[in-house]
């Protein structure tokens, strides 16, 4: 048992207190003072007759514990960067790969002819001239259109597909297979995630194990620039990067250039992931349970928060598409099943084309 000295000093409303870790101070009246301990932290404290309220303020606390010398680390962030599309690289199709990046990255003489045409019109509106002003306004346009006329033809590459008597049931398959995804209400990419490894962070973060960064993907149908094409292209845009599932590859386009991953190379796994959704909860998403915002150590409300509100914990779909070149995306759905649904239809699809896998779990 540790025994110790202490001395209180009253200067009218003011009293210091004196004990062997310091002079602290306090001032105020019978049932109410605020006071300063030696080591710096301050508290209110107040009531008589047997009923009394104490709180901190704030200020240094915990004693002489050391301060560390070094910032506390963060534990290392998890980036999921998709691979660029220079590494997406299939030697059979190298002098197609090179015929779209020229078409996709060749400076456009249409743009130059429209910049000159605003431009000598600019100069004749500046100088009040109605002549010049329309000299410049109709020969712009035709030649704006004589231009995109011939950078649609030179840059334009023709794909067409034979389908054996006109069967395109095995395309349908592949085509089903990124319906899947499309019939989720939200499609996210992930961007990172980060462990938290400490109690405080997970408690003020509803409890979560790790925070995960992400943003919104979208599928649909389209064609890439600048080809022309029989079918109909299931798409798949997310982080900047769009990709085309042809049927013969899948052609990836980002701000670099052009890729392209053959079926055979594409890499899936689909599974199920809990979440918790502190956004709108999509409608076809599968509730499973709910925490706090700011959950205690128990998983209960923490009490001493007012906007503690209950968050639903939902049980999405995760897919994650990669090739030996690195990871293409990370997807989740807000329906938990579409993965496992794709995967399924993109085997089956493979398994006609003469690509045998079985459906990833």
């Amino acid at each position: 048992m540790a025994w110790y000295l202490r001395k209180s000093v009253s200067v009218g409303p003011i009293r210091l207190n004196l004990s062997k870790s310091g002079v602290g101070a306090s001032v105020g009246v019978t049932g109410f003072r605020i006071g300063m301990r030696p080591d710096g932290s301050s508290y209110v404290h107040a009531g008589r007759h047997g009923l009394y309220m104490r709180e901190e303020l704030g200020g240094r606390r915990g004693g002489n514990q050391p301060v560390p010398s070094q910032p506390v680390e963060l534990p290392p962030t998890q980036k999921f960067d998709a691979v660029s599309t220079r590494d997406l690289t299939s030697p059979e199709r190298q002098e197609l790969i090179d015929r779209l990046n020229k078409s996709y990255k060749d400076f456009r003489l249409d743009y130059l002819v429209f910049v000159v045409a605003v431009v000598a019109f600019g100069v004749a509106w500046f100088n009040e001239s109605q002549l010049g002003m329309a000299i410049a306004g109709g020969v712009g346009v035709v030649l704006g259109i004589a231009a995109s006329i011939f950078e649609s033809r030179r840059r334009t590459v023709k794909i067409f597909y034979d389908f054996e008597a006109d069967d395109t049931s095995s395309f349908s398959k592949l085509v089903q297979a990124v319906n899947y995804l499309a019939e989720c209400k939200r499609l996210w990419a992930y961007v990172d995630s980060r462990d938290l490894t400490s109690a405080h962070e997970s408690k003020i973060n509803a409890g979560a194990s790790s925070l995960i960064n992400r943003e919104a993907a979208a599928v649909g149908t389209g064609t890439p620039p600048w080809v022309e094409t029989n079918v109909t292209i299931p798409t798949l845009k997310a982080r900047g990067v769009t990709a085309y599932f042809m049927p013969d590859c899948i052609l990836v386009y980002d701000s670099s250039g052009v890729g392209c991953v053959e079926h055979a190379s594409l890499s899936f796994s689909a599974s199920k992931e809990r979440f918790i959704e502190d956004g709108p909860v999509p409608s076809d998403s599968n509730v499973v349970d709910t925490t706090w915002k700011y959950a205690n150590k128990r998983g209960g409300p923490d009490r001493r928060f007012k906007d503690n509100k209950e968050i639903p914990i939902c049980l999405y779909g995760k897919l994650d598409l990669s090739t030996s070149a690195g990871l293409l995306c990370h997807l989740q759905t807000s329906k938990n099943d579409a993965p496992q649904s794709f995967s399924r239809q993109y085997s089956a699809y493979l398994r006609i084309i003469g690509i045998g896998r079985a459906a990833a779990t």
